[in-house]
């Protein structure tokens, strides 16, 4: 599907950078000029380190989120990596920095159901001390490793996996919308230095407008696709077969460009005045180059 859609996405962006003179504004009031201006170099270039740092921020909590609460559930040792390559160009600390692609991220932490039922059983035989015989040993864990006990254990553990899935993109969404407060914040008190500052609700309000980074992070944590946590969710929590969710997959461009194209049309910095297509445009450009840049109608 995407592949498909590439010769559209091309189309679009050629018809779009044609020049157009300034008082070419459509009749509903939108000028294209302001969207052409982006596809300056130097513009063009900001908005790339914009939403890279942007992308990188967001990634790096997003998958702080979930070694956190592995950590808290399972006492998981933190190792997250932020990139699509298979070896790490650097490490700072607990992050490996794998490739140039910060929009993609993972985080070795949750252990088998299986290895959490030794886990268990090995806290158990330590805590009746050094003298515990081989025989009392084999009773813990059959204990453990009983039908009855793992039936009764797996539901847990999946509650468990469920709240790590999610913790990603609520952590991420959480510190992004406090990120974008601080710096709606900070720029009325530069900007407007002399004039009343905005309340807090219109800063808030702005904050969590829907955007690209919040399409994407609502998508992985709930959509069943590719290795996304909302597959994990789907099909290791909630049992949902991965032949049901499939064909989602086909679907994934779609469903994407359709997020950030709302995104576009609720886009603070954007033109409301702007047409179907011209959001339309901008979502399929976020989509493609998510993490790369991000333009506004």
């Amino acid at each position: 599907m995407a592949k498909k859609l590439r010769p559209v996405f091309f189309l679009m962006l050629a018809l779009c950078s044609v020049p157009t003179p300034s008082n070419s504004a459509t009749p509903d009031g939108y000028d294209p000029v302001r969207l052409i201006e982006q596809f300056e170099p130097k513009e063009f270039s900001k908005t790339i380190v914009q939403t890279f740092l942007i992308q990188l921020f967001v990634t790096l909590v997003h998958e702080f989120g979930h070694a956190l609460a592995a950590k808290h559930f399972y006492d998981s040792p933190i190792d997250i990596h932020i990139g699509k390559g298979q070896e790490a160009w650097f490490k700072i600390g607990p992050v490996s920095f794998d490739s140039w692609h910060v929009s993609a991220g993972y985080s070795n932490v949750i252990p088998s159901f299986k290895k959490t039922l030794l886990v268990g059983c090995i806290a158990e035989i330590k805590a009746k001390g050094e003298n515990v015989t081989n025989e009392e040993a084999q009773k813990i864990s059959q204990f453990y490793f009983s039908d009855e006990q793992r039936e009764k254990r797996l539901p847990t553990y999946k509650r468990q996996n469920a709240i790590i899935y999610l913790a990603g993109a609520t952590t991420a969404l959480f510190c992004y919308i406090l990120a974008k407060a601080a710096y709606l914040t900070y720029e009325h008190k530069t900007n407007h230095s002399n004039t009343t500052c905005c309340s807090s609700q219109e800063i808030l309000t702005k904050a969590i407008t829907f955007d690209g980074i919040m399409a994407n992070q609502l998508c992985n944590a709930l959509v069943p696709y590719g290795q996304s946590d909302g597959k994990c969710l789907w099909c290791n929590c909630l049992d949902v077969p991965e032949s049901v969710v499939a064909p989602i997959d086909s679907l994934m461009p779609l469903i994407l460009i359709a997020g950030h194209t709302i995104a576009a049309h609720y886009d603070p910095e954007g033109d409301k005045n702007a047409p179907l297509p011209i959001k339309l445009f901008i979502g399929i450009i976020n989509t493609f180059f998510a993490g790369t840049i991000k333009l506004h109608t």
